[in-house]
Protein backbone atom coordinates (compact mmCIF):
# COMPACT_ATOMS: atom_id res chain seq x y z
CA UNK A 1 0.00 0.00 0.00
CA UNK A 2 1.37 3.53 -0.83
CA UNK A 3 0.51 6.46 1.34
CA UNK A 4 -2.00 8.87 0.42
CA UNK A 5 1.14 11.22 1.65
CA UNK A 6 3.48 9.82 -1.31
CA UNK A 7 1.70 11.75 -3.44
CA UNK A 8 2.47 15.30 -2.03
CA UNK A 9 -0.68 16.20 -1.12
CA UNK A 10 0.22 18.96 1.55
CA UNK A 11 2.16 20.88 -1.35
CA UNK A 12 -0.64 20.28 -3.54
CA UNK A 13 -2.92 22.20 -0.96
CA UNK A 14 -1.01 24.89 -0.69
CA UNK A 15 -1.24 25.68 -3.98
CA UNK A 16 -4.69 24.88 -4.33
CA UNK A 17 -7.63 27.14 -3.25
CA UNK A 18 -10.26 24.81 -3.33
CA UNK A 19 -12.51 23.93 0.57
CA UNK A 20 -11.85 20.14 1.13
CA UNK A 21 -13.88 18.02 3.81
CA UNK A 22 -11.72 15.07 4.90
CA UNK A 23 -13.77 11.90 6.08
CA UNK A 24 -11.99 9.62 7.46
CA UNK A 25 -12.43 6.14 9.73
CA UNK A 26 -10.33 5.74 11.95
CA UNK A 27 -10.06 1.90 11.42
CA UNK A 28 -9.43 2.18 7.39
CA UNK A 29 -7.26 -0.67 6.57
CA UNK A 30 -6.84 0.47 3.10
CA UNK A 31 -5.75 4.34 4.23
CA UNK A 32 -3.85 4.72 7.33
CA UNK A 33 -5.83 7.39 9.19
CA UNK A 34 -3.07 9.27 10.26
CA UNK A 35 -2.12 9.81 6.69
CA UNK A 36 -5.82 11.46 6.65
CA UNK A 37 -5.35 13.75 9.70
CA UNK A 38 -2.13 14.96 8.01
CA UNK A 39 -3.79 15.95 4.68
CA UNK A 40 -6.26 17.83 6.84
CA UNK A 41 -3.74 19.42 8.84
CA UNK A 42 -2.14 20.32 5.70
CA UNK A 43 -5.28 21.74 3.96
CA UNK A 44 -6.57 23.40 6.91
CA UNK A 45 -9.31 21.58 6.47
CA UNK A 46 -12.12 19.99 9.23
CA UNK A 47 -11.65 15.82 9.68
CA UNK A 48 -14.80 14.29 9.70
CA UNK A 49 -13.91 10.77 11.88
CA UNK A 50 -15.78 7.66 11.76
CA UNK A 51 -15.36 4.60 13.77
CA UNK A 52 -15.94 1.15 12.42
CA UNK A 53 -17.03 1.76 9.12
CA UNK A 54 -13.90 0.84 7.06
CA UNK A 55 -12.92 2.08 3.73
CA UNK A 56 -16.62 1.97 1.66
CA UNK A 57 -19.01 1.35 4.05
CA UNK A 58 -18.70 5.27 5.53
CA UNK A 59 -20.36 6.08 1.90
CA UNK A 60 -23.61 4.76 2.51
CA UNK A 61 -23.61 5.98 6.52
CA UNK A 62 -26.03 8.22 6.99
CA UNK A 63 -24.15 10.76 9.30
CA UNK A 64 -21.28 10.64 6.43
CA UNK A 65 -23.65 11.54 3.34
CA UNK A 66 -25.52 14.53 6.35
CA UNK A 67 -21.58 16.06 6.75
CA UNK A 68 -20.70 16.01 3.47
CA UNK A 69 -24.03 17.25 1.08
CA UNK A 70 -23.79 20.39 4.21
CA UNK A 71 -20.26 20.43 3.44
CA UNK A 72 -20.89 21.35 -0.45
CA UNK A 73 -24.00 23.42 -0.20
CA UNK A 74 -23.21 24.95 2.95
Amino acid sequence: MRPIVAHDLPRWAQRSGAALLVIHDTKDREVRFSDGARVARSWRAPLFATTGLGHVKLLRDASVVERAVAFVTG
